[in-house]
């Protein structure tokens, strides 16, 4: 597999499907919030259109932080494979988002796997299956403030 098939795999393989299907992944409506969210903030407007339609900012933060999260564990899943099992990092990166994606794709690194590495494929399976942000929602309580913090700026760029 040539590096342009591998990445245009992993990018399919990541985006999934439709927001109803079983499909894992980041679904194609989410990649589709956030990458308008991006033009919107390119074209400084504050709020992100969608066929004549504004998607409200939860949703946005929705989208943004599913993204991040798979990404992140992409990353971590990656690099566990790689210090655990000293798979290059190519194959690595193709079996985490395989797995975290549920499409059960292999470079055949899998086999290559110890206990470790295997643990982590399938905690990356059960999570991909759950969804991240579902799985991170579960791994959190949500707490009320009693007192809420003052607004502040984050200098971003």
């Amino acid at each position: 597999m040539t590096g342009t098939t591998w990445l245009v795999s992993a990018i399919l393989m990541l985006v999934g499907g439709g927001s109803a299907s079983t499909a894992g992944g980041v679904k194609v409506t989410t990649a589709a919030v956030a990458l308008l969210a991006v033009a919107a903030f390119l074209r400084r407007r504050q709020a992100v259109v969608a066929f004549g339609r504004t998607i409200p900012p939860e949703d946005v933060a929705k989208a943004t932080a599913l993204i991040l999260l798979t990404f992140a564990l992409c990353v971590l899943g990656t690099f566990l494979l790689t210090a655990l099992d000293g798979i290059p990092l190519r194959e690595a990166a193709f079996e985490a988002v395989s797995a975290l994606s549920t499409t059960d794709a292999s470079l055949g690194a899998t086999t290559a796997t110890g206990t470790a590495g295997r643990i982590v494929l399938i905690v990356l399976m059960l999570v991909g299956k759950l969804g991240p942000l579902t799985a991170a929602l579960l791994l959190t309580a949500p707490k009320e403030a009693k007192v809420k913090p003052p607004p502040g700026r984050a200098f971003i760029g």
